[in-house]
């Protein structure tokens, strides 16, 4: 399955969004946190290239690499049960970018872009963007903030949160049934059909995030969580099926943006503690996995 080259489409093309009427009380489709994207630097990037718990018994893991105009992304994937970690190198195509972090999340159901970009609208003042990649089996649907050419140049780490949904067409090709397509992939389904051995791994979904952020990237992530179903307690979000967020509201840019990673284990495996390069610590401990920040 091609799901790598539409997935990191999102960040090529942030075109200017459409101008249909706000609505209210619009319900937003079921969706499911499908992965967060961590830009690392070459040190933490290739420690875990290198970890071979990380990338044999934790994880399915595969490295991927592709152009974007003519600058090069260079990825690392390393598949969960119920969803991913997408890594990806601070060179090319995201030089500079260094402690980026995003969240994306994948509607159960197909062809629901516009659904998204419509019940978003009733969360955020600013202008949003949609956008259908076309790949050569899938097509996948993706609504964001909107940014201009001239603001997404001259950004350099920070944090976005992504809306996806792939179409009727991409589920079909991917051997889904109509049966099942009708009543909704769940991101378990959707990671059995990629890759059925990740079953037999640790990574069995994460399970809390800790993100510090400026004013801007949480007016961001609080309307996209809300479009979603979460619901706000003072510091965190709370949602029945998907991972607790809490978060820093900080009057400037800290990195990483991800702070803390709680990732539930499919079994329990040895106590033990290693550094992710110079960002992250990881602890393993009964059924948990933690990355820490430094």
């Amino acid at each position: 399955m091609n799901y790598q080259l539409g997935l990191l489409f999102f960040v090529l093309t942030l075109l200017s969004s459409g101008c249909e009427p706000r609505q209210s009380n619009l319900k937003a489709p079921t969706s499911d946190l499908g992965h967060i994207d961590l830009i690392l630097d070459s040190i933490d990037y290739y420690s875990i290239v290198n970890d071979t718990f990380l990338t044999q018994s934790f994880a399915v893991s595969f490295q991927d690499t592709v152009t974007y105009g003519t600058k090069q992304s260079y990825d690392l994937y390393l598949t969960g049960q119920e969803n991913f970690l997408h890594i990806s190198l601070a060179k090319g195509y995201w030089k500079d970018k260094a402690g980026s972090g995003v969240l994306v999340f994948q509607t159960r159901k197909p062809d629901m872009k516009d659904s998204l970009l419509i019940a978003w609208r009733q969360f955020y003042s600013d202008s949003l963007t949609s956008h259908v990649f076309n790949g050569p089996d899938f097509d996948l649907g993706e609504v964001m903030t909107y940014q201009t050419e001239v603001q997404d140049s001259n950004k350099k780490a920070s944090f976005f949160s992504n809306l996806t949904s792939y179409s009727k067409r991409s589920l079909e090709n991917w051997g889904f049934n109509d049966s099942a397509i009708v009543n909704g992939i769940s991101m378990r389904e959707f990671m059995i059909d990629w890759d059925s051995t990740t079953q037999k791994k640790f990574f069995k979904r994460i399970l809390r995030l800790h993100v510090q952020l400026t004013e801007s990237e949480y007016a961001d992530l609080e309307s996209a969580l809300r479009t979603v179903g979460y619901s706000q307690k003072g510091s965190r979000f709370i949602h029945h099926s998907n991972p607790e967020i809490s978060f820093d509201l900080l009057s400037e840019v800290r990195l990483p943006k991800f702070k803390e990673i709680e990732i539930e284990l499919s079994q329990p495996t040895n106590e033990r503690t290693f550094a992710i390069g110079g960002s992250y610590e990881a602890t393993v401990k009964g059924t948990r996995m933690t990355l820490t920040a430094k």
